[in-house]
Formats: structure tokens, C-alpha cells, sequence
């Protein structure tokens, strides 16, 4: 069992040049919620230093046990020594679903097809010249495209050419937004969806069905 203040050795590719480099450190804290790319991940957090390219090599202890998978560092100039790894308990967890069933069990999905739109204040009629003039030129949020047939977005009453523009509090700008928001939640978790349709914004809301590729 991990404890505060324990050895560790981080071993990675820093710079993507740099292959077998091991850095030691001590675990600084465990269970730290920290959102990587809109993600939020309890994490371990350590002191050993942390380059680009490490991101995938192990972090042992002291006894040469893998411990983390290193997958994030603190890109502040004002922090040192902030370098974070996925437990090894969660990263069994995943070898053994993709082993088992080919895709990580319990995750999200809500079954659309969206595209990043920029609008503008002289955006044609319809929903995305109404959400240009309310919400300012240069507004980005995503549009859906696509439903798939039989998803949590169908089943929610969600339609083509709903722009959506929060998940709960999180203002949506951009794919790779909504995308780590619903990686968030688990397959059966609720979310209020804030849309606009037809240039009236209302809310939705949505109980996600289960990612499976074949529903890529």
C-alpha cells in the first residue's frame, strides 16, 4: 500500500529522445483530483521530475514495483516538482476489460455527431445567426450533426442542429470539450444538457448509455 513520503522512480522517454530515463522523488499525495484535459482523474502526485514523453512510463517504488503510470505534469513557471501517474489499481482495472471485452466497461456515451462552430453577429437566419447576435461574434460551441439511432441523446429527445452549450456548469466550446466532460461520467450517470434549438435555449436531461466501439 502507497503512503505520503515514500520513495519512488519515475522511468520515461523525457523529450521523446531521451529513452530509459529514471528520476526519483517521493509521493507527495495520493487521491489528488486533478482535471487533465477536461477530465477530472484521482491521481498520485510525486516530486519526481516530470518531462514531455513521460507521459506512459511506469513510476515504481522502491522495491521495483509498479506503482503509477505517469500521464501528466503542473506546465506552471511558477510550479516545481508537480508530476501526477494513474494508480496502478485503476490501470488493472482497464488492462483487464480491454483483455476481456475490447473496450473499457461502465463509460459514457451519448450517441452523437458533433462539429466545432465559430458564429458570428451576421451569421445567417435560424438557430446559429439567433445564438451569434444573444452571444457575441466569435462565439464557439458545438453543433450536433448526427444521432445516432437508439443512444442516450435520442432517447433524451436531442435533434440535429442542437447547439450545445453546457454540460451541467461546463460551458461547451469545442469536440474535444464536450468529449472530456463525458468521459467524466459513468455509463448510467445524468447530466443536464443546456441546448438551443430553433434560437431558444432550454435544457435536456440526458442518462448516458454505455461506450462501446462498435457504436463508434
Amino acid at each position: 500500500m502507497l503512503t505520503v513520503g515514500e520513495d519512488v522512480i519515475a522511468i520515461g522517454n523525457p523529450l521523446g529522445e531521451l529513452r530509459g530515463t529514471a528520476t526519483s522523488g517521493i509521493i507527495s499525495a495520493l487521491s489528488r483530483e486533478v482535471t487533465v484535459e477536461n477530465t477530472s482523474m484521482s491521481l498520485i502526485q510525486t516530486d519526481a521530475a516530470i518531462s514531455p514523453g513521460n507521459s506512459g512510463g511506469g513510476l515504481f517504488n522502491a522495491s521495483g514495483s509498479l506503482v503509477g503510470i505517469v500521464n501528466a505534469k503542473a506546465s506552471s513557471s511558477n510550479s516545481e516538482g508537480l508530476g501526477f501517474a494513474i494508480p496502478v489499481s485503476s490501470v488493472k482495472t482497464i488492462i483487464t476489460n480491454l483483455i476481456d471485452h475490447g473496450y473499457v466497461l461502465g463509460r459514457a456515451y451519448l450517441g452523437v455527431y458533433t462539429q466545432n462552430v465559430t458564429l458570428s453577429s451576421d451569421t445567417n437566419s435560424g438557430s446559429n445567426g439567433f445564438f451569434g447576435n444573444f452571444f457575441g461574434s466569435g462565439t464557439s460551441c458545438v453543433q450536433i450533426a448526427q444521432i445516432v439511432s437508439g443512444s442516450a441523446a435520442e432517447q433524451a429527445g436531442l435533434k440535429a442542429n442542437d447547439l450545445i452549450l453546457k454540460v451541467n456548469d461546463t460551458t461547451i466550446d469545442s469536440n474535444t470539450t464536450l468529449a472530456g466532460v463525458i468521459s467524466g461520467f459513468n455509463a448510467g450517470d445524468t447530466a443536464t444538457l443546456t441546448i438551443q434549438r430553433d434560437g431558444k435555449e432550454q435544457t435536456v436531461s440526458v442518462t448516458f448509455g454505455e461506450y462501446k466501439p462498435a457504436e463508434q
